[in-house]
Parts: C-alpha cells; sequence; structure tokens
C-alpha cells in the first residue's frame, strides 16, 4: 500500500528531478509476507540491461524523495489519483495504493512538511500495533536503489564487499 504508492510518486517525479522518462523505471508492486525485499523502497530500470535511469535516481535519491513526498503533500486529493500515485504501466494494476500510508511514511524517512501544521505527527510508540491494512506501521523502512546490473562479461567497475570500488578486470 504505502510503499507502492510512494514508489509511484516517486516515478512521477523523476522526470522532474533525475531527467528520467518514468517509462524508464519500475518498482516492487506486491510484497508478501515472505518477500525478504517488503520493507525496502525500490526502484530500478524497466529495460533488461539498463538505461541508465537508476544512475541518475541513484545521484538524486534524497531530492527525488522529497519531491515525491512533496506531491503527495500538494495534491489535493484524498486517496490518491493521477496526478501523484496512479501510473501507467503499474504491473500491481494500481491496486491496494494508499496514500496516506505514503505520506506517513515520508515523513517517518524524514521528509516533507515535518512539524508544520496539518503534517503527520511523530510516531507514537504503542504496546500493540494498530490494525491497519496497510505497511504503514511496519518496524523498519529502508531506503534502497539497487545499482545497474551489467550483462555478463560486460562492465566498468565493481564494488567489493567493503564498499570500494575497483576498475573490472580485463576480459580475456
Amino acid at each position: 500500500g504505502g510503499m507502492h504508492a510512494l514508489e509511484h510518486a516517486m516515478i512521477s517525479m523523476a522526470p522532474m528531478c533525475c531527467n528520467v522518462d518514468p517509462g524508464e523505471l519500475s518498482c516492487q508492486h506486491a510484497r508478501g509476507e515472505q518477500d525478504e525485499s517488503r520493507f525496502l523502497l525500490l526502484l530500478f530500470d524497466f529495460q533488461k540491461g539498463g538505461s541508465g535511469a537508476v544512475d541518475k535516481v541513484h545521484a538524486n535519491f534524497e531530492a527525488l524523495l522529497e519531491q515525491a513526498v512533496r506531491l503527495l503533500e500538494e495534491c489535493p486529493c484524498d486517496d490518491g489519483c493521477p496526478n501523484c500515485i496512479v501510473v501507467t504501466g503499474c504491473g500491481g494494476y494500481n491496486r491496494g495504493l494508499e496514500k496516506q500510508a505514503a505520506l506517513m511514511l515520508g515523513h517517518l524517512l524524514g521528509f516533507g512538511r515535518q512539524g508544520e501544521q496539518g503534517s503527520c505527527p511523530e510516531p507514537v510508540l504503542r504496546a500493540e500495533p494498530p490494525k491497519l491494512q496497510s505497511d504503514m506501521c511496519l518496524p523498519e523502512i529502508k531506503a534502497v536503489v539497487p545499482q545497474k546490473q551489467e550483462p555478463a562479461g560486460v562492465g566498468h567497475g565493481r564494488i567489493d564487499a567493503s564498499g570500494a570500488s575497483a576498475p573490472s578486470p580485463a576480459p580475456q
């Protein structure tokens, strides 16, 4: 619900923030209980082999997330519309999108008009979690932009386990 809607808002703002066509990006459309990445905010290149869109998103990730949360805050609709979270080409057919959950996630990640009147209040710890139909109260939220995958045998560099980058070995 909320994670998927926030990803859609980011895709909608990608042309303005990252000079990327929304059709170049996709996101995780469904999050099941057994899905290891259900707590991750994921955007990836839609084109097989990548178009370079993820590199641009990665370079501007925080600005893109800020603009996506602002879009949600400023859109006058209550539940989401084509101006904010409903996108063409959604693999999940735009089902289960929750604008208010997306706003809460954005605020919890530190983006948007926090503390201003009408914004999301500070999170409150409860003995029992509320019974919601969204993923907005998940225990941990991470924002991740995966690196573009190069086809086998092609590469311009590699990243080792420590995160340091190094040139790829020359093909033999």
